[in-house]
């Protein structure tokens, strides 16, 4: 959830700075201020699919998958990484298909995939190294019965 408050706060960011000192874009259906308000949108949808698909997280809460490297590897990261990786694969079949380099829509598929990534294998990283000494429990609540 936190890269999701910092991708969207640094995209209204972005968003105000270019409405207010940009060279004012205009074309017949889209507008400065409409790209901004497209792209916000864009940004949003990609955060509430990836705390959905995040939700396989808490399959941590079972034993099995808790003591597990592996099992516990696949709750964290698979679903998550899946959505990701087919969003950079889709933009960069773009990218060799258009011939053209890296851009401003590269720049905004990347700011948008690289820090969920970085953010879910750290917070793996965290959680193996002290959730899954003997005091998890206090770490991850215990599954409802």
């Amino acid at each position: 959830m936190i890269p999701s408050m910092i991708i969207m706060g640094c995209f209204l960011l972005i968003g105000l700075a270019d409405a207010l000192f940009g060279e004012g874009y205009k074309s017949e259906w889209m507008t400065q201020g409409s790209g901004a308000i497209i792209g916000f949108a864009i940004v949003t949808a990609n955060s509430l699919i990836l705390i959905a698909l995040s939700a396989t997280i808490f399959l941590n809460r079972i034993e099995l998958v808790k003591r597990s490297f592996f099992l516990s590897m696949l709750a964290w990261l698979l679903a998550p990484s899946i959505w990701l990786g087919y969003l950079i694969g889709k933009h960069i079949s773009y990218l060799s298909h258009t011939q053209s380099g890296f851009d401003v829509e590269s720049a905004f598929v990347f700011s948008n995939t690289i820090p969920y990534l970085i953010g879910l294998c750290w917070t793996f990283v965290v959680f193996r190294r002290h959730g899954t000494d003997g005091g998890s429990e206090h770490n991850i609540p215990p599954t409802m019965h």
